[in-house]
């Protein structure tokens, strides 16, 4: 795929719509995902090549695939100094930070307030916010809505430059990704706010990145159960949900490569005590193009998740998907205390065959179920099961029949 140089023209419109002074009516169906897109007939924003065509071709935007450091800020050489300051304890960012939130007038969003820190890991914290912003009513009108939602604070806290543009790769991914992906089990994405340096104004020395509220993640909600594991029938309510969500996926030619019990929110209905599942975290995702073989030199992933081909040179990404599916599932059966990511197949075996099992109180999972699993986690990526048969499976089915 060729690479293209971002014109002038078009950084300006990313910055118009990332400080919400963005005019729709520029394109019918707004910035397309990624950048690319078809149909679009303002000629600023093509390269030189694609503007002296005289034929009548569809053109298409000059940013091919997701956004990245070089496309979008070649001219950055420095990103500040404001991200290495330390930041206040029980405070989600440094006092600059906050007093830019306090007074920004972007006219998008106000009365910023950090109610709950909810965790911490390397790339930074989340917290439940609550905040106004202004939405569209109709007819030019508008009003300010109150909102509580999951907040990530990202910062980018590695030394070194080359190591600060992987980040914001990464970061930038997550957002477009979540933002283009709209799903029922995929966390919905809200808006990105960048904190500026207030000595380069580097647009995202600290990133806020607002996503719907969930109650807990898989992680969580298996560390308060009795036995660290979730019944069967639920486990199958998990498994089907969730499937849905990697079949959608696929579909759309990402692969998540990350999937793991922290990266599974749950949320309870308001009306019934069923629990709805959301894939988030989309940082290692990778976007294939729609007549590109999804398949790489893959080697992210967390190590008690990723299949064993990872980093063994050209790996199909789609099997990826599924064996990190599977070890999830059999790690929500087994429980924290038994899950043993090197003696799962054993493990499952044994439960299948009712003797010679190490957990002292195995749980009961149905034969069909675990015929299922051992097929998703097969160390050949060749013998798994699309998601498409995952879905289909028969096996599955019947099982989660027998289960209602």
């Amino acid at each position: 795929m060729a690479e293209h140089t971002v014109t002038p023209a078009y950084l300006g419109l990313l910055h118009a719509q990332r400080t919400g002074k963005f005019k729709a009516d520029y394109f019918p169906e707004g910035l397309a995902p990624f950048g690319t897109g078809s149909g679009y007939v303002h000629d600023e924003l093509y390269d030189e090549y694609n503007r002296k065509r005289t034929d009548s071709t569809i053109r298409e935007l000059p940013i091919q695939g997701p956004p990245n450091w070089s496309q979008l800020w070649p001219s950055y050489r420095d990103i500040g100094v404001d991200y290495k300051k330390a930041t206040p304890k029980g405070q989600p960012l440094p006092n600059d930070g906050m007093r830019y939130l306090r007074n920004m007038r972007d006219g998008v969003w106000k009365n910023f307030k950090f109610r709950e820190l909810l965790g911490e890991g390397g790339y930074g914290s989340v917290w439940k916010v609550k905040a106004d912003r202004k939405v569209m009513v109709g007819q030019g009108m508008s009003r300010w809505q109150s909102m509580t939602l999951a907040c990530k604070v990202l910062r980018l806290q590695s030394k070194g430059t080359k190591t600060l543009m992987r980040r914001m790769d990464r970061l930038l991914g997550d957002m477009y990704a979540l933002r283009y992906l709209q799903h029922k089990n995929i966390v919905n994405f809200v808006d990105i706010i960048g904190i500026p340096d207030r000595l380069t104004d580097f647009p995202y020395a600290y990133t806020l990145v607002l996503m719907e509220a969930c109650d807990n993640d898989l992680f969580g909600v298996l560390e308060k159960l009795p036995d660290e594991r979730l019944p069967q029938s639920e486990c199958v309510n998990c498994f089907r949900q969730m499937a849905d969500a990697v079949r959608y996926l696929h579909r759309q030619s990402v692969a998540h490569l990350d999937i793991k019990p922290e990266n599974i929110l749950c949320k309870f209905r308001n009306y019934s005590d069923t629990m709805v599942y959301k894939l988030t975290d989309f940082g290692l995702s990778v976007t294939y193009g729609h007549d590109q073989p999804m398949e790489g030199p893959l080697t992210v992933g967390t190590p008690d998740y990723k299949p064993p081909e990872m980093g063994t040179g050209i790996v199909q990404a789609k099997p990826c998907d599924i064996y990190s599916f599977g070890v999830t599932m059999v790690h929500a059966l087994l429980g924290h205390n038994d899950f043993e990511p090197k003696t799962l197949k054993e493990d499952l075996m044994a439960i299948s065959n009712r003797r010679g099992c190490r957990l002292s109180k195995p749980p009961v999972i149905s034969r069909r179920l675990i015929k299922l699993l051992l097929a998703m986690t097969d160390a050949n990526p060749g013998n798994r099961p699309d998601i498409d048969q995952v879905i289909a499976s028969g096996q599955l089915l019947m099982y989660m029949r027998s289960v209602r």
